[in-house]
């Protein structure tokens, strides 16, 4: 499992260092960024976790860093803990205005310290999981994956880091719902789900885009490994076996997939979107 990822942004090296030993004692992995403009460097280039910030710092202060990340639709629900300095409630005040999400005061106690942390963290996870994943197969949903979409686009246009985007549709599901009913639909969905988290990496990002639609975002596959890919998934989901509960009917399911990796020529995340879109439909025409 991939460490959890915390930025540190304070002027003084002494304060970050004293915060890094914490983290790292407990396991964390830690950016360093010295003030505000270097942290919004290191933001483009890593999303983490957690932003641990101080409020006085030259440049760029913590509440100008602070708007220009909840301003940021690609960093705006990472959580962000303020360091600030024993009675500084207008501090409070003005931050809680910004949506900071927790204080710590300066000096603070280590146990303390990784007590706040770890809080936040999981009041993070929590809301995360309520608000981004879908009810029905426990996959991120389509706010999860617009905002996905959008960092890796962003992240592959500045750092030249391929990625492709893959649309699936489920051949034939109005019929599966008509003649089966709706709760054997969403046993179909639930089972397709459960068979692309088998058969893909842990590092692909399956999302339930809407109805019987599904987006995945395949982080460093070029469009020939992509498509080997979604081949292997279609020929799974097509030789796995669906059995209605209430009648005991077994039946076939097939997929229709697109595929679109991302290159310099395409413009946006939509564009790429839509090319994979159009790709699906090319696919469900030959069924």
């Amino acid at each position: 499992m991939d460490k959890t990822k915390i930025l540190i942004v304070d002027d003084e090296e002494a304060g970050r260092k004293l915060i890094k030993t914490i983290l790292s004692q407990a396991n964390y992995d830690t950016y360093e960024a010295p003030n505000g403009e270097e942290a919004l460097r290191i933001l483009y280039q890593e999303i983490p976790d957690l932003i641990i910030l101080d409020i006085r710092m030259p440049k760029m202060d913590g509440y100008q860093l602070c708007y220009e990340i909840r301003s940021n639709i690609s960093f705006k629900n990472i959580p962000v803990i303020m360091l600030t300095v024993m009675g500084d409630t207008l501090d409070k005040i003005r931050g809680h205005h910004l949506g900071i999400d927790d204080y710590i005061t300066k000096p603070f106690e280590p146990e303390e310290f990784l007590a706040r942390v770890g809080s936040v963290l999981k009041r993070r996870k929590v809301y995360e999981e309520i608000s981004m994943t879908d009810g029905v197969t426990g996959l991120y949903n389509i706010h999860f994956f617009k905002k996905q979409l959008e960092i890796f686009f962003n992240m592959a246009r500045r750092n030249n880091q391929e990625f492709s985007l893959a649309i699936i549709d489920v051949n034939k599901f109005k019929k599966i719902n008509d003649k089966f009913g709706h709760v054997v639909g969403d046993y179909v969905l639930k089972k397709i789900s459960a068979i692309m988290k088998d058969v893909l990496r842990k590092t692909d990002i399956i999302t339930r885009y809407g109805g019987d639609e599904f987006a995945i975002i395949l982080p460093k596959l070029s469009n020939e490994q992509a498509i080997t890919a979604m081949k292997k998934l279609k020929k799974k989901i097509k030789n796995g076996e669906f059995i209605s509960k209430k009648t005991g009917a077994k039946f076939n399911v097939s997929i229709s997939i697109g595929v679109a990796t991302w290159e310099n020529k395409i413009i946006n995340e939509t564009q790429l979107f839509e090319l994979a879109d159009a790709d699906m439909y090319k696919d469900k025409k030959a069924v």
